[in-house]
């Protein structure tokens, strides 16, 4: 397989909150695409069955991308991708094969196979229009009839786009914009029609995507956008929607998602939301899972920059660590600052200070242990704080903090974490899985993303390596886990090979075998601390001080297995703590 790949050139000539459903649903308009798979791609371990389930999973995260809501300036767009049929295809002439796509005459002898609207799958495409590392490619017709059922029009996507880039559901829905008249934009890194791989957003201005992809569709309108309001406006989150299994759930991003899916999860974010990487992470914003859509943000105030959230189910508390970052003393040699324990109102961001922590470096990440007991004496939060090691080296501590008083004390050194990086080098999110009780922590490396720190430390910390997927590396990661639906949150961004700039992307991983679901890249922020709360989010009452307000985005779980029971088992741990008022228990 080649790595270098970038999208083709499109060549002119290639029982929540209500007991039903919205009334206003808008029809999807549906896309049928008949596939082609080539035959050498068909072995015993990947026969065609395979290939048509990949193919359906494709479809599925295309549709969820295109319906679902990526950030503040994209356009939920009601359009349903289906599999029409699925078969395979040979050669059409014994002296060329189409496996790879390389020149002009392969690619018109795949053009001649099958009539209507078709989509192809090879194995690699070096030719779009002229020569071109492509993982995509599509015919542009002049669309000036719209539908047009008898045109003829293909798309080509290829195996790297699943194998080598995790992008197969994209590339499907960005060539198919091609195949709809969209041409290549220019504009942030989450545009869906940018020419370089990852983009999700659909452009509002004219040209209007949405209603280009709307009216290029080519079969009957036989379903309908559940949490949409219009034809590109979602349902508020937490809005009652029925499912595909027809149970009531909940609309989060424009998706609707089953109860104990993603659906019953809030993401909350510290972040910076001017600039993908390198912004001041003094803003809290809540944030849709698998869309990834996010539309409000406010400041924390008082100059606090927080760089690691936990959320504790028990108390009901989301917890945040702030750093008081001080340039001429780190220059000065001395390295220790003071960090803040914070209480956040998850729905507004609004601070309330625990204490101070001295004795420490600057503290990167935080996470929630609730301990063996019910009781909230055996709580603790663990948190990852800078550790000078020598002139060019920085590692990383385990430090245990009480959240009651922010008393905090030295859990242990991870001295097989560190870099010449202090921004980006080493661990960055940490997460505790309530489940297995277990510690785990992203690092930035191209051979595992992902690792586990072996509790209880003594002096050392013992590592072991968990996720190993070269398509999570990530710089800067942030990693949450909420042990309703037993997964992993996992944010960070990537610059990647083809050029374009860094891209904002958000992964979910099971709990338990690490699989991880497709990486959606999302409208940019620079992101420091993540926590996964209930969905919607908890509302305090007066007498905790906090303000409180509904929560505008939420979590959908399409395709995303139910919690296990064993996921509930810590449920009724806690009995004391804060009290959130009548939301109490909704998620």
């Amino acid at each position: 397989m080649r790595l270098a790949r970038a999208f083709a050139f499109a060549c002119a000539g290639v029982g929540l909150l209500a007991t039903a459903a919205h009334a206003s649903e808008p029809a999807a308009a549906r896309h049928a695409l008949t596939w082609y798979v080539h035959e050498d791609l068909l072995t015993v371990e990947r026969p065609l069955s395979f290939w048509e389930g990949l193919l359906e999973l494709a479809t599925a995260d295309a549709n969820a991308l295109l319906q679902g809501a990526n950030g503040p300036d994209d356009v939920p767009c009601c359009v349903e991708f289906a599999v029409a049929s699925v078969s395979s295809f040979a050669d059409t002439d014994p002296s060329r094969s189409l496996l790879e796509l390389d020149s002009e005459l392969e690619f018109n002898d795949i053009k001649s196979i099958g009539s209507g609207e078709r989509a192809f799958l090879v194995d690699s495409l070096n030719y779009c229009g002229g020569p071109s590392n492509a993982i995509g490619c599509a015919t542009r017709p002049a669309c000036s009839v719209y539908p047009d059922p008898g045109r003829s029009i293909i798309m080509v996507v290829t195996v790297e786009a699943w194998e080598t880039h995790d992008r197969l559901g994209t590339t499907l829905a960005h060539e198919r914009g091609h195949n709809a008249c969209l041409e290549h934009i220019t504009g942030s890194d989450c545009q869906l029609m940018q020419d370089s791989s990852g983009g999700a957003c659909l452009q509002a201005a004219a040209p209007d995507q949405c209603s280009a992809l709307r009216y290029a569709y080519t079969g009957s309108s036989t379903g309908t956008c559940g949490c949409h309001a219009s034809l590109g406006i979602a349902e508020a989150d937490a809005s009652a929607c029925t499912t595909e299994s027809s149970e009531v759930g909940l609309c989060s991003g424009g998706l609707c998602g089953e109860t104990g899916s993603d659906a019953s999860v809030t993401l909350v974010v510290s972040a910076g939301t001017e600039a993908s990487t390198g912004e001041v992470t003094d803003e809290w914003l809540a944030m849709s899972g698998v869309t990834g859509g996010w539309s409000i943000s406010s400041e924390y105030g008082s100059g606090l920059e927080v760089r690691g959230f936990a959320w504790s189910p028990g108390r009901e508390t989301l917890y945040g660590i702030a750093p008081e970052r001080d340039d001429e003393r780190i220059t000065n040699g001395a390295w220790t600052t003071t960090n803040s324990l914070v209480e956040l109102d998850p729905t507004t961001g609004d601070v309330t200070i625990v204490g101070s922590i001295e004795g420490f470096d600057e503290m990167v990440a935080l996470a929630f242990d609730p301990g063996a007991t019910a009781a909230d004496s055996d709580d603790r939060l663990l948190a990852l704080a800078l550790d000078w090691n020598n002139a060019s080296v920085y590692c990383r501590e385990l430090v245990e903090i009480d959240p009651d008083d922010a008393s905090a004390s030295a859990a242990g050194s991870i001295l097989g974490s560190c870099s010449d990086d202090l921004e980006e080098g080493g661990m960055q999110g940490l997460a505790y899985d309530s489940v297995r009780d277990k510690l785990f922590a992203t690092v930035r490396s191209s051979t595992s993303q992902l690792r586990q720190i072996n509790l209880p430390c003594s002096g050392t910390c013992n590592i072991s390596n968990v996720a190993t997927d070269s398509n999570l590396y990530r710089n800067s990661p942030s990693l949450a886990y909420f042990e309703d639906t037993d997964r992993f949150y996992l944010l960070g961004f990537r610059t990647f090979v083809g050029g374009g700039d860094p891209a904002i992307n958000f992964d979910t991983l099971d709990g338990g075998t690490f699989f991880k679901s497709a990486t959606i890249t999302i409208q940019g922020f620079t992101s420091s601390g993540l926590a996964a709360l209930p969905n919607p989010l908890p509302v305090p009452e007066p007498s905790v001080g906090l303000l409180g307000g509904a929560a505008l985005l939420a979590l959908s779980g399409l395709r995303r297995r139910p919690a296990p029971a064993s996921c509930h088992t810590r449920a009724a741990r806690h009995s004391g703590g804060r009290r959130w008022g009548t939301e109490k228990g909704r998620g």
